[in-house]
Order: structure tokens, then sequence, then C-alpha cells
């Protein structure tokens, strides 16, 4: 019997890229805005939407480790961190 397309594309989705173990799926639904500023912005650098989103979540993470102490990077750089409300900017 032949696959459906659901099975399809689960298979290629839990699918690991060859060559390149790091790398894991994401799946989310963004506003429109938030889809155009992104457009914008990897129109305006050259970029592909990945790579934006690399070098904008890289900013972020620095900018709060870069305000955070000792006692408190370590906390965030924890793994089993708990997940506190916080606003982003």
């Amino acid at each position: 019997m032949a696959m459906s397309n659901a099975e399809r594309q689960r298979r290629y989705r839990e699918r690991p890229r060859s060559g390149d173990h790091q790398q894991v799926r994401l799946n989310m639904t963004v506003s429109e805005t938030t889809r155009h500023q992104l457009e914008r912005l990897t129109s305006f650098y050259g970029m592909t939407k990945r790579s934006m989103l690399e070098v904008l979540i890289l900013a972020a993470d620095e900018k709060v480790l870069a305000m955070l102490v000792d006692e408190d990077a370590a906390e965030y750089l924890s793994p089993s961190r708990s997940n506190q409300s916080k606003k982003p900017f």
C-alpha cells in the first residue's frame, strides 16, 4: 500500500539531515507583521531566514549574558532553569 502524504511528510520531518546532526527542526507560526519584518531584514542583509534568526537570537542571548552577574549567568545557562517570565526588551 502506498504511503499517504501525511506519512511521507512525517518521515521527512523525522529524518536527520545528512552530515548535520546538530540541526533541529522548528515548526511555528508567527504573525503576518513578524513575517514581513523578517523578510525585510533578510532582504536588506542578503541572508536566509534561518541565518537571520540565528544572528538575532545570538545577539539577544549575548545581550542578556552581558547584563547578568556570575550567579545569574550560571542560572541562565543552566539547562534545568525554570521558566521565569521576563520582558525581552
